[in-house]
Formats: structure tokens, sequence, C-alpha cells
């Protein structure tokens, strides 16, 4: 792995801590979002880390060299483009589908009055991000199989 790829790590972990010390010193009523984001960005940059440090290691060069070969295959393979492409028009147009709803939802709620606060509507986005992602992967492993 790159030298580079260590500090770009680094500097994640290091802007996830500097964040999270941040956001305990100088309470605010966003200092629970902070929290959250710097904790992702320390749990990225720990992941990144040890990651670099099981590919740097003299022993796993062989492995790494057949990994990297490995994903340039992938990356450029014909068929593995074009489903990554049908995967992600798939994905694209459940979003819109998955969009209305939302809006058609949120409106609902809000003349119900059952949105006062913003945590329903949080949670609804949280859901249609993950179910977006989840979509994306399925089609693919889904178009992989029948091509």
């Amino acid at each position: 792995m790159k030298k580079r790829d260590f500090w770009i790590y680094l500097g994640l972990l290091a802007a996830g801590l500097g964040i999270i010390l941040l956001s305990l010193l100088w309470e605010t009523r966003l200092s629970p979002l902070f929290c959250g984001i710097g904790g992702g960005l320390v749990g990225n940059g720990v992941a990144h880390l040890l990651r670099y440090w099981k590919w740097s290691r003299p022993e796993n060069a062989g492995a790494y060299a057949a990994k990297l070969e490995q994903e340039q295959i992938d990356l450029h393979d014909e068929r593995k483009e074009m489903l990554r492409n049908k995967a992600g028009r798939y994905a694209y147009l459940l979003s819109m589908v998955l969009c209305a709803a939302a809006i058609l939802a949120v409106a609902v709620l809000d003349l119900l009055e059952v949105l006062t606060d913003g945590l329903v509507l949080e949670l609804i986005l949280v859901a249609y991000l993950i179910i977006q992602y989840g979509a994306g992967v399925w089609f693919y492993r889904r178009l992989e199989q029948r091509c």
C-alpha cells in the first residue's frame, strides 16, 4: 500500500478525535451530531489503518499483489461494468419511487400533526439511505447470478 494512504487514514483518525474533543468541550445542541460524525471518522480511520497494517506486512505482499490484480480485472471487465450500470439504474428507479413515497408519508404525518419534531423525518431518511444502498448491492448480485 502507498505511504500516502497511511497519512490520509491517520488524518481521518485525528480529525475524528478532534471533532469529538471539540464537541465534548464546547456543549451545544449539535454536540451529539458532531460526536456521531467524529465517531464515524474515528471508526473509518481505525479500520483503514488496520487494513493498511495488514497489507503492508512483508508476508502479505504476494496476496496483496494478487488482490490488486483481481480488482483491476473486476474493474475493467465489460460484463461486470454492464452489470454495475444496470444495477445502478434499477437502484435509481427504486429511489425515485421511495422518494415519492417518503414525500407522501411526511405530508400525511404533517397533516395529521404526528410530525412534531424532526426525528421521524430523520428515521425515514436513514431507512431510505439503507434501503438505497442495499438495493444497489442486491440488484448487482441478482444480475450477476442471472448473466
